[in-house]
């Protein structure tokens, strides 16, 4: 009966251990490339799963402009939305890694209507910031 109490502290020890630091996702970094011809703001928003870590974040997304924004690195299953709707969700391909970008191509209509392109993995990050010629009026 002694054994079995003192295997049972010990297991119960081992439990209160505290593991190695949790380390950030080594992935590559999310990149979202909208181009937002509504009259309207709307939200995008993420969220990740993968061993060991897992994360959300949120964007603004500007009316009338197309814009480039870096959220954060991401490994393992997405989910995407914007405005509360599930527009992408997958995971990320494991060939893709740190210093690379998962790009998700948005384009959100005059009407609101959201379409997203297959997600991508580029080697440098896309650039882009300008309004849209003629959204809005």
């Amino acid at each position: 009966m002694h054994r079995l109490v003192a295997a049972a502290s010990a297991l119960l020890l081992a439990g209160c251990v505290s593991g190695p630091p949790i380390q950030p996702p080594q992935g590559p970094t999310l990149i979202v490339d909208v181009a937002n011809a509504s009259g309207a703001e709307a939200t995008f928003d993420f969220e990740f799963e993968s061993e060991g870590t897992s994360g959300a974040g949120e964007a603004l997304l500007p009316a009338c402009r197309r814009e480039t924004l870096p959220l954060s690195s991401i490994s393992g299953s997405y989910r995407m939305r914007v405005d509360g709707a599930e527009i992408s969700e997958g995971v990320v391909p494991a060939a893709a890694g740190e210093g690379e970008f998962l790009v998700i191509r948005l384009v959100i209509g005059p009407d609101g209507e959201v379409e997203a392109a297959a997600p991508v993995i580029l080697a440098s990050a896309p650039d882009a910031s300008a309004a849209i010629p003629g959204c809005g009026q």
